[in-house]
């Protein structure tokens, strides 16, 4: 009796800590505001609005090769004038560091 109580207890333990650290890696609330303030404003991948502003227009577009910090997310849309908008972000979740966004129109 006492082994099975013991399995049982090891059992409910271990599963609690492995779904525990699921929780821990979840995502942030920034992370997750982030997320929903590129899906509401229609955001698609930076790559994926270049080449369909340079497939529109018929125009190459040229950017900086080089920016002061490694984005984390690159999105952008093109508005109904047919301009194009880029957001390069580095997006700190910690809160360590200050969060960055560049905007190319």
């Amino acid at each position: 009796m006492r082994v099975i109580k013991f399995i049982v207890v090891t059992f409910i333990m271990c599963f609690s800590f492995v779904a525990g650290l699921e929780a821990v890696s979840g995502k942030t609330h920034g992370e997750i505001q982030l997320e929903e303030f590129i899906k509401g404003n229609n955001y698609i991948s930076a790559e994926k609005a270049i080449h369909q502003y340079e497939k529109e227009h018929g125009k190459k577009v040229s950017l900086p090769t080089k920016l002061p910090f490694e984005p984390s997310h690159r999105f952008g849309t093109i508005e109904g004038e047919g301009r194009l908008n880029l957001h390069y972000m580095k997006y700190d979740a910690t809160g360590r560091c200050p969060n960055l966004d560049f905007v190319f129109i």
